[in-house]
């Protein structure tokens, strides 16, 4: 999925899921073009017992690539790019960017690809 508009400061969303419960987000591929700083490629606010693995998101903008309010199960196999914003946010750890993108711990995404 292609999601963006570089010509104004608009805001991006590639998925954004609130209060959703037990969905498997898995096997998609997110490019977010945009030059909003809250763009986002995957946005989960609330919920639980979602599982995000197997997905691959990049946001060429200065947003984010996965941003967490809560709601995770299971957070694995994910290949993340976001050379001009932040990688990840989620709210039990702080904002991260891409020069410590590899320590990233959004929960048990041991395996995942960040930059």
């Amino acid at each position: 999925m292609y999601v963006g508009d570089t010509a104004a400061n608009s805001n991006s969303y590639g998925r954004y899921f609130t209060n959703v419960s037990d969905h498997n987000i898995a096997n998609n591929s997110f490019n977010i073009t945009s030059n909003g700083t809250t763009s986002r490629g995957l946005c989960i606010s609330g919920g639980t017992g979602n599982d995000i693995y197997n997905n691959n998101i990049v946001n060429d903008g200065p947003g984010y690539g996965m941003y967490l309010l809560g709601g995770m199960n299971v957070v694995d196999y994910n290949n993340i790019y976001a050379p001009n914003g932040r990688v990840a946010w989620n709210r039990a750890i702080e904002n991260v960017n891409g020069s410590v993108s590899q320590s990233v711990n959004l929960g048990s995404d041991a395996s995942g690809v960040y930059f």
